[in-house]
């Protein structure tokens, strides 16, 4: 719905809007995920803000002082409604796959898929914030076990007592992430790697959450699945790493 990037407000087809038209195109939007856009990770500086009232001074004022607690550099985006087949290992958060990309030979390539999920009531599903992550196996079923940021091993949900192995997300599914990923990245091919937050629309549809550009997490996606993320290119990743 809105962006604000350095101070510079933008709408959501990228025009720019004084300050007086970026609050106002948030009157009656009802509920709306606000957060931070830099400097920030891991689930903080996240919020779920219900912007509504009138066009009137109070309404300006009040979008103006949740706003002014972001900075200069955040975004404005639409609650989701995640598809029933992740709603139901967790319904409290929108639970997100961790999809990290990266250029090689002149090729896009795709590490070890990892699903996060909130728990305990939370809205967010980082695993620095208390969640839980599990791998995905070729064709869409959840791997046997889950983990915590501590390493704590789990072979149900913790709340919602799902059972992982076997659970299905549904190849066809995997393969839309997969195949999305790969034409996002093809737009930024000056940026060597990068790591991808999709979920899934309650019809199904992929939808991008985020895209983080420095900081990847490598260790939570090898551990939950038990693969080293370069695979059979680690040696040539090792060197390019020892070159720069």
């Amino acid at each position: 719905y809105l962006s604000c990037v350095k101070g510079i407000y933008r709408n959501g087809n990228n025009a720019l809007l004084s300050p007086a038209e970026a609050y106002m195109s948030l009157f009656d939007r009802g509920k709306c995920v606000v957060k931070k856009t830099i400097d920030t990770s891991s689930g903080r500086d996240v919020q779920i803000c219900n912007f509504v009232g009138g066009q009137d001074i109070g309404s300006s004022l009040a979008v103006r002082e949740v706003l002014e607690k972001f900075g200069n550099n955040f975004v404005v985006q639409e609650l989701i409604h995640q598809a029933d087949v992740l709603a139901t290992l967790n319904p409290s958060s929108v639970n997100t796959f961790r999809v990290i990309t990266y250029i090689l030979d002149d090729r896009i390539h795709i590490c070890p898929i990892a699903l996060r999920l909130g728990r305990s009531s939370s809205d967010r599903d980082n695993i620095h914030y208390g969640g839980v992550c599990i791998g995905i196996n070729a064709d869409g079923t959840l791997k046997k076990e889950a983990f915590s940021e501590q390493g704590e091993h789990f072979v149900f949900h913790p709340d919602t007592k799902v059972k992982f192995s076997g659970y299905n997300i549904g190849g066809g599914n995997l393969t839309r992430i997969k195949e999305t990923v790969l034409k996002m990245h093809a737009n930024l091919p000056y940026l060597g790697i990068l790591s991808w937050d999709l979920s899934l629309y309650t019809e199904g549809a992929v939808v991008l959450i985020e895209v983080n550009t420095t900081g990847q997490s490598a260790w939570f996606c090898q551990m939950v699945n038990g693969e080293s993320l370069f695979g059979e290119n680690t040696g040539k990743k090792l060197q390019l790493i020892r070159k720069s």
